[in-house]
């Protein structure tokens, strides 16, 4: 999400970490709730975030945490605006324990 926002998202450089925290009754609603938390404190407290860490108990709670850097318009450039996070077309598959994701972002 923030590669697709941000021009220089490849110059990340963690300053700190943050608590990642939320739950749903079902994985795409965690997803989508992560991922809104995630813009949230972007377009709120204007951090941007890489480097997840996070576990996922039984589908339904998502707890860890990530870097973060205070944005920086002259380091990541004028962001792109994501105004939702959508479940148009969300698709979710696993294969061999790993996670692939197809999400549409509302721009």
């Amino acid at each position: 999400m923030f590669s697709l926002m941000l021009t220089n998202y490849k110059n990340f450089y963690a300053e700190k970490n943050v608590s990642v925290q939320t739950s749903a009754d079902n994985l795409e609603d965690l997803l989508v709730n992560w991922l809104q938390e995630l813009l949230y404190t972007f377009e709120v407290k204007l951090l941007v975030t890489s480097d997840f860490h996070v576990k996922i108990d039984d589908r339904k709670s998502l707890k860890g945490y990530s870097g973060c850097e205070r944005y920086n318009e002259k380091k990541y450039g004028y962001p792109m605006e994501i105004k939702a996070v959508t479940y148009h077309n969300l698709v979710i598959k696993k294969n061999n324990n790993l996670y692939s994701v197809e999400i549409i972002f509302d721009v």
